[in-house]
């Protein structure tokens, strides 16, 4: 049987009993808040009612979203890879499994650039040739983890001359002749309103911390040793496959 568009979606919830996103405890805290607010005098079935609908109009919208984008994109992947068939992920329990964890992790979020990230995420895990269940399950909890900064200053240090001559971020040069790197950070964070060399601090000892900066580059980096407009590469191998399992395969 050929699924197509949103069918796909309908009919992994039917054959394995499940809805998208699996029940979280977050929902069960919904639940027993409306049963709290309920029973507090005067206040509480107005309360319960606002609360529902605080909630409960954002969430449908999200979890419409979300399926439509896996199901545009499963449907753009059967046209563009050969070989490829929507169908045959059915019984991929390895791919139902990175399915639902993305999936709960959207509704938990609204920031656009970790939703694009979940999505891609769960695309390329439908591909042959996707990394092991426990990478693929490493990788969407680091999403889930990381922000929006967290990832671009990944990127950034990937390739941080294409990353720079792309986003025409210019050198600051010091008497001295060192790098000003807070200068540079605050060309990559300018959406941060105040205080961007502290965020740039902490970044880089969060993505150090995971792994996904190696000591030594992370050393040289924060001692202003180091000359971001070379080719090199300040990320482990790690947070290289990381970051290649965020990238779209649509593009």
């Amino acid at each position: 049987m050929l699924l197509v568009g949103s069918d796909i979606i309908s009919f992994i919830m039917a054959k394995y009993d499940v809805d998208i996103p699996k029940p979280d405890p977050a929902d069960w805290a919904h639940t027993l808040a409306k049963v709290v607010l309920s029973a507090v005098p005067m206040i509480g079935g107005p309360a319960a009612e606002l609360f529902g609908a605080i909630i409960t109009p954002s969430l449908a919208k999200r979890r419409e979203e979300w399926i439509k984008a896996i199901a545009s994109g499963l449907k753009e992947l059967e046209q563009k890879e050969e070989g490829f068939k929507v169908e045959n992920l059915l019984g991929d329990e390895s791919f139902v499994t990175i399915l639902l964890q993305a999936s709960q992790a959207a509704l938990r979020d609204h920031k656009k650039e970790k939703i694009q990230c979940l999505r891609n995420a769960t695309l390329n895990s439908a591909l042959p040739g996707a990394p092991e269940d426990f990478w693929k399950g490493k990788y969407i909890n680091f999403i889930e983890t990381l922000s929006p900064w967290h990832i671009r200053m990944l990127v950034f240090l990937d390739h941080p001359y294409e990353y720079c001559k792309e986003n025409k971020i210019t050198a600051t040069i010091s008497p001295g002749g060192a790098l000003e790197l807070q200068k540079i950070g605050e060309q990559i964070f300018s959406d941060i309103s105040e205080r961007k060399w502290n965020y740039f601090n902490i970044l880089f000892g969060d993505l150090n911390s995971l792994g996904l900066i190696t000591k030594d580059h992370f050393n040289n980096i924060y001692h202003k040793e180091s000359n971001f407009f070379s080719d090199d590469c300040f990320v482990s191998d790690f947070a290289k496959d990381f970051l290649k399992f965020l990238t779209s395969p649509l593009e």
